[in-house]
């Protein structure tokens, strides 16, 4: 759903559906020190390349319409940010509500471009960010169940949400209120060092340079000698896969393809590179591919 401006600033001062999963450091797209620089205005938030954006925005209609059509039941669209009435530091920007069933449930609609993430249709099984954000649009909205169809390539799939139990609301009510605090405290959330963004994070918080120069303390030096041991294990770890390369390509001599139990074939194949602005070459291109028998 595309935002308006004052939904878009009701987002900096609390947490909405889509930041559930990464406040609670659930996320794997975000991180919550992430999150937390970009709510206090520290660094530029992330979007989503343009033109996944535009096709989302583009196909909501067409998505909300489709459900529709196999269930019956009647989408209506909300109007403005829905606050937690208790709590406020919890908002909420969902696709709609659906009044003529029983009970009242919600509406989310997606797109996916690819199945990951997503279990059998009619179950609740959907990517930890949408399940989180669901949950929390429940919790503000006290909905007991929301519907979520998504376009999945060229295939849409239905998948009911139930509410979580008191205690699981509650873990979510409290993490989110103290991530909250910690954004209006100025205290950041340690930064997962192994999420995939932790380095995209770093560059992003500190852009530049002061010209300080720093004396490694106990912590640094430990970080050192790991990143030297993963390094020495990483080049060994090539030197190993090199090794058994060389083996099998031993074991097959001249043979194109070495075939195995599961599926999976060693191929070698001779490959010819164009001669455009350097002269021609051929070579033996080697790799896994699948056997086709």
């Amino acid at each position: 759903m595309s935002l308006t401006a004052e939904q878009v600033q009701s987002r900096q001062v609390a947490v909405g559906g889509s930041d559930a999963a990464t406040a609670l450091g659930l996320s794997s797209r975000k991180t919550a020190r992430q999150l937390y620089h970009e709510k206090r205005g520290e660094i530029a938030p992330d979007i989503y390349d343009e033109e996944v954006i535009w096709w989302g925005n583009a196909l909501e209609p067409v998505v909300r319409q489709k459900y529709a059509e196999v269930t019956g039941n009647i989408v209506r669209l909300p109007l403005d940010t829905i606050w937690h009435p208790q709590h406020d530091f919890m908002c909420a920007h969902i696709d709609g509500y659906i009044d003529n069933t029983t009970p009242r449930r919600g509406y989310e609609g997606k797109t996916a471009f690819h199945s990951t993430g997503w279990g059998d249709e009619g179950t609740d099984q959907v990517p930890i960010d949408y399940l989180m954000q669901v949950q929390h649009y429940m919790i503000v909205t006290e909905l007991p169940v929301f519907d979520v169809c998504c376009l999945i390539g060229r295939k849409f799939a239905f998948y009911e949400i139930e509410a979580g139990d008191a205690e699981f609301r509650e873990m979510m009510i409290e993490g989110e209120r103290d991530f909250m605090r910690r954004v209006r405290e100025g205290d950041p959330p340690p930064l997962d060092y192994k999420h995939r963004t932790a380095i995209d994070v770093v560059k992003k918080i500190y852009p530049g340079t002061n010209g300080k120069r720093m004396v490694a303390d106990a912590d640094a030096i430990t970080c050192r000698e790991a990143m030297a041991k993963w390094a020495a294990d990483e080049a060994q770890a090539k030197r190993n896969k090199e090794a058994c390369k060389a083996q099998l390509l031993d074991i097959m001599g001249e043979a194109a393809l070495l075939a195995f139990a599961d599926g999976k074939a060693f191929r070698r194949q001779k490959t010819k590179r164009a001669d455009y602005s350097v002269d021609a070459t051929e070579f033996i291109d080697v790799r896994f591919v699948n056997d086709r028998g």
